[in-house]
């Protein structure tokens, strides 16, 4: 498969495209994929690996630090914009659209993506269509006391630098709690949640979490496809009982991926 990696100064992103398809053939579909806080391209690509073996089109995005800790809608919500952009930068804009996102990191960008697609207000972007969402190990309540939690569990090892940007954020939750909120900046953690489970988006959703995990509730997981439902959304589910946080593919490769197959098979059908 062709492999190229792109960056510039807002995105760095790396696409895979499959090899090349007969003229008339239908288009295949893309698959985003949007890494948890902390990820690196070399473990999110395990996940992109799945669809590539599909024949599918991957781009893979981790959003920086910087900007899920701070989580300023603005912000996240300019990289969104970016993203869907570079679907029509890459020709695919009539390609089929999968969404893949680990953890409240690729939520945050995806709850804003839908957004885009769904207000009415972005005619650039009527021509994408997402035809399904994988959400993995989200979404969950955010904040900054669970951000440095997520910033502590997604380290390979403690480093000077971390530790300091620990006891940044620590200090941070500590101010934060004394100033009102009205005062307080824009954010998208204090929205998230209800951002994704009030989308306007029909489209079906497929939600992967543990009740071992200790930074995603699922009683909260679980209120959130409820609430999908019966909104009318077609939700498929797959919770396991001994797995942490964005570890449901490693331990439970085969039937992670099974599950991905027949649920990507349902939307693309649809």
């Amino acid at each position: 498969m062709a492999d190229q990696d792109e960056e510039d100064s807002e995105l760095d992103y790396h696409v895979t495209f499959p090899p090349a398809i007969s003229a008339g053939a239908t288009k295949e579909p893309v698959v985003m994929l949007f890494g948890w806080m902390g990820c690196v391209d070399k473990h999110l690509a395990k996940y992109s690996a799945i669809y590539q073996a599909m024949g599918y089109t991957t781009i893979r995005y981790i959003a920086p630090r910087s900007k899920l800790i701070l989580g300023r809608s603005d912000s996240i919500r300019e990289v969104a914009r970016k993203l869907l952009e570079l679907l029509s930068e890459l020709g695919l804009e009539e390609n089929p659209i999968l969404l893949h996102v680990m953890s409240n990191g690729g939520s945050f960008v995806y709850r804003h993506m839908m957004e885009l697609l769904t207000d009415g207000q972005n005619a650039e972007f009527a021509s994408l269509k997402v035809v399904g969402s994988i959400l993995d190990s989200t979404p969950s309540e955010a904040s900054i006391l669970l951000g440095a939690k997520a910033l502590y569990y997604s380290a390979d090892r403690l480093t000077p630098l971390l530790v300091l940007g620990l006891f940044a954020m620590l200090l941070l939750a500590v101010v934060t709690f004394f100033i009102p909120e009205r005062f307080q900046p824009d954010q998208t953690a204090a929205t998230h949640v209800k951002g994704i489970t009030e989308s306007p988006s029909r489209s079906p959703q497929l939600f992967f979490y543990s009740t071992k995990d200790p930074l995603c509730d699922y009683r909260l997981v679980e209120e959130v496809i409820a609430k999908r439902r019966s909104a009318g959304v077609e939700v498929w589910q797959q919770c396991w009982d001994d797995t942490g946080h964005v570890t449901h593919f490693r331990v439970h490769q085969e039937q992670y991926i099974e599950k991905i197959t027949q649920f990507v098979e349902f939307c693309l059908q649809q």
